[in-house]
Order: structure tokens, then sequence, then C-alpha cells
């Protein structure tokens, strides 16, 4: 007996050895760019809870662990460095200062450009990059989602009507206008959707009282600020950029055949004790197609629309300059094309599809006429073609396309001549 308890407890022992062997201890120093000892560094075991230390004084630390996991420092204002353990035990660190710390940060405001760390008020700096990942062609699709207390609304989706209506931190007058204040380069702008994205350098929405008093009325329902880009010295710059994307209906409604509606017609009818609108020889002649004339059934659907439709936009923009004078020069092209079927015999003397296309263009030049003189010239522009069938809708009403459509879905001919 005395001989199996004396292997139980060699066993139970070997597990404990191997855990404790398993454990090591790292050291090292964390120094900046400089050589200079960095004090405070917070020295982490990453995706390991509460196991960390300090550097102290002279930029030490030391902690144990367990090997092949990595090692993450940290601190304020320095990129994050991050160190795999595996045979060495002794780790020495360099640290670099961040590009843009939060504390560095600047925000474009209505007294100018401050540090974010000194804004009280409610101020948003929109990263223009987000921006630039939505497909559209139009700033304001772009703003919901990405900009905080902003609400959007797109009221259509026809190429060169498919813009957002928004609101900043919602409705906030009625009866009067209600829209942002929007300002590019310092100018009073009515509509973003003129603006081309790759232009914008910052993006800035001011959202309270405090942050909007020095627009005075016109602030009260929130300013949207936009800086445009400006060139710099150094050599010229060149950027181009093609995007092209597919577009596509959220929901398309799925309508039945013209024999399953004639049948449906006379069962709603004779329900209401109004009588049979369909003999069964017409319903016969239907099914079989034999008058596709006087007693069609065409999916009005497949005819009339695309399953979907593209998008095209390119940019080109030059930059550059000397000590004297800096420029930046753009232009741009946006391209929605419509979702109806049109015939190509005559797409090029009389286009019917609903498109749109614009072309944007920019010019900024900096010139510094003194040491303490800067003067700014800034020309811009857009040209907008559509089509679109606005003569009728201004005779019939908005509502003209989407009736006409159920029209021609639902009824024959002889019922639309009785109509």
């Amino acid at each position: 007996m005395k001989k199996y308890l004396i292997m139980f407890v060699v066993l139970l022992c070997i597990p404990l050895t191997m855990l404790a062997q398993q454990t090591v201890t790292v050291s090292g120093t964390v120094t900046d760019t400089k050589g200079v000892p960095m004090i405070g560094v917070n020295v982490s075991v990453k995706d390991v809870a509460g196991l960390g230390a300090i550097t102290d004084l002279d930029g030490h630390y030391h902690l144990k662990m367990e090997p092949y996991h990595k090692l993450a420092f940290t601190y304020i204002g320095y990129e994050t460095v991050e160190v795999l353990v595996k045979d060495k035990y002794t780790i020495n660190v360099e640290m670099k200062e961040a590009a843009a710390s939060a504390l560095d940060e600047v925000v474009v405001t209505g007294m100018g450009a401050q540090k974010k760390l000194t804004v009280t008020g409610a101020v948003t700096n929109v990263k223009v990059e987000d921006l630039k990942r939505f497909p559209t062609s139009n700033l304001s699709n772009a703003l919901a989602g990405n900009v905080p207390g902003i609400i959007a609304m797109q009221n259509s989706g026809q190429p060169g009507k498919n813009t957002s209506e928004f609101w900043i931190r919602g409705i906030s007058t009625f009866g009067a206008s209600n829209s942002a204040y929007i300002l590019v380069d310092g100018f009073e702008r009515n509509n973003l959707d003129e603006i081309n994205i790759e232009d914008i350098e910052s993006f800035t929405v001011l959202k309270d009282a405090s942050a909007t008093a020095i627009y005075g009325s016109k602030g009260a329902n929130g300013v949207v600020l936009i800086t445009t880009k400006h060139g710099k010295a150094g050599k010229v710059n060149i950027n181009a950029k093609v995007e092209t994307s597919y577009n596509t209906r959220t929901i398309t409604p799925e309508f039945v055949d013209g024999n399953t509606y004639a049948n449906l017609m006379n069962e709603a009818c004779v329900t209401r004790n109004k009588g049979f609108v369909f003999r069964p020889e017409e319903l016969e002649i239907i099914r079989l197609g034999l008058d596709p004339d006087l007693y069609p059934n065409v999916d009005w659907m497949d005819v009339l629309l695309k399953d979907g439709a593209w998008s095209y936009r390119a940019n080109l923009n030059l930059s550059g300059g000397g000590s004297t004078a800096r420029y930046f020069v753009s232009a741009s092209y946006v391209e929605d094309e419509g979702m109806y079927k049109t015939d190509d015999t005559l797409k090029k003397d009389y286009d019917t599809n609903a498109n749109y296309k614009r072309w944007n263009y920019r010019m900024n030049v900096d010139i510094d006429i003194t040491k303490t003189t800067l003067l700014k010239v800034g020309v811009s522009g857009s040209l907008a073609k559509r089509n679109s069938l606005d003569w009728v809708i201004m005779m019939y009403g908005e509502n003209f396309l989407d009736i006409m459509l159920l029209v021609l879905q639902y009824f024959t001919p002889m019922d639309v001549f009785q109509l």
C-alpha cells in the first residue's frame, strides 16, 4: 500500500513540474527613438487578462508569462508595439510617436482650426476615407451611418434625383427651412451633391448651440464645414481613380400572370355579387394565348426593366508647387445608368432611359505674397445632364409612372380603354 501511495505522489508532481517549466520571466527596456528610457509604459500579455507590468524610472520591466504569447507595449501618443515571445526572454523595445494622436487631432470649427482636446462643443470630425468607401455619386447618401447624430432619408432612386435629405440631431424647425447650414471653404452652399468627394480634405459637423453660435440663426439646424484640398510644396503629384459598381433594386414586386389574374378577378367579383368579368371561353383564350392582341399575357416588368444598372466614377487631380505658390487641380466624371430597357437602334438619336451624368472641376491656388500675407484663389463648378420624364410628372403627378406600371401589369388593353 505504501508503494502505491509513493507512486501516486510522484505522478501528481510531474504535471506540476511541467507547468512550472512553461512559465518564464521576460524582462527588457523600453526607449523612444532617441534612446531615452520611457516611464510608465504599459506592458501586457495579449489576450490574457490581468497579466502585465509597467516600466520603472529607468524604462525597465519584468513579468512572468508563458512563451509563444505576444507582449503588447502601449503608451499615450505612441504607436502600439507587439512582440512574440519565443526562446529569447530579454526583449528591448523602441517606441515611435504616433503620426496623429487623439491629443493632437485638429478639428475645424467656426472659429478656425482647433485642437480636439480644447473643443468643448459637440463637434464631429468625419473621416473622408470612410465616405469614399460607398459607391454613390451623391455625397449626401454616404452620411447616414457614418456621421453620428445625422438622420438621412432618400426619397427616390431615379438617377440624378437619388439624393438624401438629412437633419442634424433631428428636425428642430417646423414650417421653415430645417436643413443644415453648409459651408465649403467658407462659402455658403445649398447642395452637398455638387461636390466631388475626392476633392474633400476635411468634413466637420457642428451640432450644439455652443459650436454653432457664431453663425446665428443660420446655424439653428446644425452646420456642415467642408474644406477642399490644396496643393503642397514639392514635386507634381498626379492621382487617378476609376470606379464602377452595379446597382440593383432592393425590392422588386412579383405579379401573377394574365390567366391567374383573370381567375382571381372573377372570384373577387362573384363574392361581391357582381357577376363574371371574364367568360369561360375568354379564360381559355388567355390560358392558351390564342389572341394576344385582345387578350394579352405580357410580363411588363420583364419587358420594361433591367435587372440592374451600372455606375461609373472617374477622377484625376494634380497638385504641387514651390515655396511661393502651390496649386491643386482636379476633374471628375460621374455616370449613373437607368434601369429601363431601351432600343439600341434609337439610343444614339434619342435615349429614353433615365440616365444621369455629371462633370466636376476645381482649381485651388495658394500664393504667398509676403511672409504674412497669403492669397487663396479657388474656382469650381459642375455640369449635369439628366434624362427623365419630368414633363409627365408635372402634368399628371409624381405617382403617374407607378400607376401606369400597375395598369400595364394587371389590365388588358380592353380594360385600359374602358378606364
